[in-house]
């Protein structure tokens, strides 16, 4: 769904949807370290846009003024590190046509 909300049975069927987002949490890690801590990682989101025309879409609502790093897109092959970053909690994100957009926030600190 473009609005961030997570997409539920019969909205997967949807003929016209060319777009997803995931979101990876880098506090499900089961590991432990090496005196039986609980590991936490970097939280990702990879968003999808297989259609031809640029997409807006809506970072998930956790918790608000969470800074999202850029760490890859498809549309800028030489991006800086650490140069854009977006807010999550409603904050639109546009990608370009056949786009793939990484975005990392750090949940280990």
């Amino acid at each position: 769904r473009p609005d961030g909300i997570e997409m539920e049975g019969d909205e997967w069927q949807t003929s016209y949807a060319r777009s997803i987002t995931v979101r990876l949490s880098g506090r499900a890690l089961t590991e432990t370290g090496g005196v039986g801590n609980r590991q936490n990682g970097d939280s990702l989101i990879l968003m999808l846009n297989s259609y031809h025309e640029p997409l807006e879409f809506t970072l998930p609502v956790r918790k608000k003024g969470t800074p999202w790093e850029v760490v890859f897109d498809s549309n800028t092959p030489h991006l800086k590190p650490s140069s854009p970053v977006l807010e999550e909690g409603g904050a639109a994100c546009v990608l370009a046509g056949r786009a793939i957009v990484v975005l990392k926030r750090n949940t280990a600190g």
